[in-house]
């Protein structure tokens, strides 16, 4: 396992692999909302767009956030996780594809809940909070917390 160099800080967590996942990154004018959050063994956490590419890495709370760069096959990188949460549940996040304008209240309030998600990861707040669904919660991790 090789980890990502980024410029600046040093080296993310060599959890995030130089191997290429399954999907390309998502497309669209609201590509940036995260989708859900991988915690790696080391702590390290990890948003992903709703093509499961990592786009956000960072060491844990209260921590900086780092862009998580593409593989040069414009694919997105293979993530060991031990932990996963997802900030949406059934279609919400559906309402943000690239085919739909967020026009109705319902889009509208799924575009505002996924920013302030990602605003909270990159300025080392908790994000725990806002998940609606969990394969598997970390230890001692309690989602009103933060």
């Amino acid at each position: 396992m090789t980890g990502v160099l980024i410029p600046g800080p040093g080296t993310l967590t060599p959890y995030i692999l130089d191997r290429a996942s399954a999907h390309p990154p998502a497309v669209g004018p609201y590509s940036h909302v995260p989708y859900g959050m991988w915690v790696c063994p080391d702590g390290w956490q990890v948003l992903h767009d709703r093509n499961y590419v990592p786009r956000w890495a960072r060491a844990g709370d209260w921590s900086g956030a780092y862009p998580v760069p593409l593989l040069p096959c414009g694919r997105g990188r293979w993530v060991e996780a031990v932990s996963r949460g997802y900030f949406f549940t059934g279609g919400e996040q559906a309402r943000l594809n690239h085919k739909h304008k967020p026009r109705k209240k319902a889009a509208r309030l799924a575009l505002a809940h996924g920013e302030r998600i990602l605003d909270d990861f990159r300025s080392g707040r908790p994000v725990w909070r806002y998940v609606a669904k969990s394969d598997s919660m970390p230890v001692g991790f309690d989602r009103w917390q933060g």
